[in-house]
């Protein structure tokens, strides 16, 4: 089982570096981090989908200021009622689904650092 995050050395350098340049090189970044980790969701909302629909229509994928990049799930109402339900999801849909598409999330963010390097100006 892999670890539950994918840490890329030199991201939060590389942000700060797009701060400093124009800010359509930052959005084209955070949209394409975001879409690196869109299979991570698609297979959480898969995997998870036999427990409720519901909640695995509403992982969502959040791209922070430092460069960090999550699914997390954007259902707001909580009743209470299955207080194991966050760890539940954790277990059958998002941990499950960072291991079955790790490769595929680090091929796509090397595709992605390469080219906002590229973009950038950076060399």
């Amino acid at each position: 089982m892999a670890k539950e995050t994918v840490r890329v050395q030199g991201l939060r350098e590389l942000i700060r570096a797009c701060d400093a340049s124009e800010k359509s090189v930052k959005k084209a970044l955070r949209t394409k981090l975001r879409s690196a980790a869109e299979p991570v969701r698609r297979k959480a909302e898969s995997l998870f989908s036999r427990y409720s629909t519901r909640t695995a229509s509403r992982f969502g994928i959040s791209v922070r200021r430092s460069g960090s990049v999550s699914v997390e799930q954007r259902l707001r109402k909580v009743t209470g009622l299955r207080p194991d339900w966050g760890s539940l999801q954790m277990r059958e849909g998002l941990v499950p689904a960072l291991d079955a598409e790790q490769a595929e999330v680090i091929r796509v963010f090397e595709r992605i650092l390469d080219e906002a390097m590229q973009d950038g100006g950076f060399h």
